[in-house]
């Protein structure tokens, strides 16, 4: 069986969905697709023979995760597409026509160029504007996913950075680059696994950041409080993929971290990129739409949200 037809199976594709969350058991995965066992097990075999997916032990149970390299076939007969498309976008003559495709697929009559809409939420396009921020912010859509996991609630985030896992692992552990982006700055490098203190700014009480995962340059776990944040590192054409699961008990609070991340991560996506901008956080939300993205969180993730893609 080549890549091909490994992933032209909806399941196995489902099954590489879920572990690019996070890694799981046979179980939960089992939980998650509601089939049989069986059915589960043989598709992991498929996918562990191609080198997908790879299993680990934990105590008494064997986990599965995404493999560092999946399917190297498929991500270098994709990676000619994706950066065609990437160079498009910088070229706005390119993402007009674009658009006026998109328009005429619908059935729309495509107005003169300067009514053309190009598509991104909130109509806003990363050509028109030169504040780096501002069009990190606009490039992302609130795709989310909301999960229930053991009485709590996880929210899970991803974003894909034109960065290698070891450029971007340090600005998920190092005190001097947290502070450039996140609300979490530790007292200590967040490189091994014990106890931290983190503050959003010095004058504020600390709160327990232990650090529970640490596994350079792939996966860190942390707590936040009571939360409980996961990073996850996989490669990705052009760079690495960034996931977060945001662990919280309280189901009416994902909007507003949702809204809170995604500003953070627009802010650490363009440090990553080499530009000058401040950290969002505290009162500064609300002045790049904060409130608007939590509305638009809180409505997206009513049922659940949507795939990752």
């Amino acid at each position: 069986m080549d890549a091909f037809t490994l992933i032209a199976d909806p399941t196995r594709r489902r099954i590489l969905d879920l572990l690019r969350v996070s890694e799981r058991d046979v179980g939960a995965l089992v939980e998650s697709l509601d089939l049989p066992q069986p059915l589960v097990s043989k598709h992991l075999r498929s996918l562990r023979e191609m080198g997908a997916v790879t299993p680990r032990v934990v105590g008494k149970r064997r986990v599965y995760r995404l493999a560092a390299d999946p399917l190297p076939q498929v991500i270098a007969w994709v990676g000619p597409f994706h950066r065609s498309w990437e160079a498009g976008l910088d070229r706005p003559e390119l993402a007009l026509d674009l658009d006026q495709a998109v328009e005429l697929g619908r059935g729309e009559r495509p107005g003169p160029p300067a009514e053309r809409r190009v598509r991104r939420e909130g109509g806003r396009n990363m050509n028109e504007t030169r504040d780096p921020l501002a069009a990190e912010i606009a490039a992302h859509d609130t795709e989310a996913l909301l999960s229930e996991v053991g009485g709590r609630w996880v929210l899970t985030m991803t974003r894909e950075l034109h960065h290698p896992a070891e450029r971007v692992w340090p600005m998920l552990t190092e005190p001097a680059q947290l502070c450039r982006w996140s609300p979490v700055v530790p007292d200590r490098a967040l490189t091994s696994v014990g106890p931290a203190i983190a503050r959003e700014t010095p004058e504020q009480a600390g709160v327990d950041a232990e650090v529970l995962v640490c596994d350079p340059p792939r996966e860190l776990v942390h707590r936040w409080g009571a939360h409980v944040l996961g990073w996850s590192l996989l490669p990705a054409p052009g760079g690495c993929r960034l996931t977060l699961e945001h662990t919280l008990d309280r189901r009416a609070d994902v909007g507003m971290y949702g809204a809170g991340w995604h500003l953070c991560l627009a802010v650490l996506a363009a440090v990553l990129d080499g530009h000058a901008v401040e950290r969002v956080v505290g009162a500064r939300a609300s002045d790049h739409g904060w409130e608007e993205l939590r509305d638009r969180y809180d409505a997206r993730l009513a049922d659940g949200g949507a795939p990752l893609g």
